[in-house]
């Protein structure tokens, strides 16, 4: 992140920075609550730059915070966002979706129907449980500890390295950590696949 105060504002997490700069334990508690709400973690442990730029991704904090039309809390799926999935399942060709079903399982299958025997063994496999990583305080939305942000180039999420690229609500460039994000940030994400393959 780039700009004439970023190492500043990323130098010190949302609690430092509003008792520094606001000299009030009051605002501070009020930026902790708002900090909960919206990225999901304690303003103690979100940089204020991190926070403002989650805000700003979401076109303001005004807007943030809103549940008024083009804020980013005025739609919300009645039936849960699952139904959007359940939804385009339905639309899926009988037995081209399996759920519940361990990767090699489906491999299986999508090989011995495409006339293929040989399946390789896996070289590894990893199960990680987020609840233990030391890191990860369970925050829906991404957040960075203070002196995270300004150590990396702007676009080292979205970076591709070799031929893996990134999409996700993590490298969105608008509304980080909501779904919007999450399709504005796939389709980034698609388009310089397709221009890796055509190029």
């Amino acid at each position: 992140m780039a700009g004439p105060v970023a190492k500043e504002l990323d130098s010190d997490s949302l609690h430092e920075y509003c008792l520094q700069e606001f000299q009030s334990e009051q605002i501070a508690t009020l930026l902790n609550t708002v900090s909960q709400s919206l990225v999901g973690i304690e303003s103690k442990d979100i940089s204020a730059l991190s926070f403002l730029h989650s805000c700003k991704s979401g076109t303001g904090f005004q807007a943030v915070i809103s549940d008024t039309k083009h804020g980013a809390q005025y739609l919300r799926v009645q039936q849960g966002t699952q139904t959007i999935s359940k939804n385009i399942a339905k639309e899926l060709k009988e037995g081209s979706l399996w759920l519940s079903t361990p990767f090699r399982s489906a491999f299986e299958k999508v090989v011995l129907e495409s006339g293929k025997l040989e399946i390789p063994e896996p070289i590894n496999a990893l199960e990680y449980e987020w609840s233990k990583q030391e890191f990860f305080l369970g925050s829906p939305c991404p957040a960075s500890p203070p002196r995270l942000m300004s150590a990396a180039s702007g676009d080292a999420l979205r970076k591709p390295f070799e031929n893996v690229h990134f999409v996700g609500i993590e490298t969105a460039l608008e509304w980080k950590g909501y779904m919007e994000g999450a399709i504005r940030s796939g389709d980034r994400g698609t388009a310089e696949v397709i221009a890796a393959l055509w190029y």
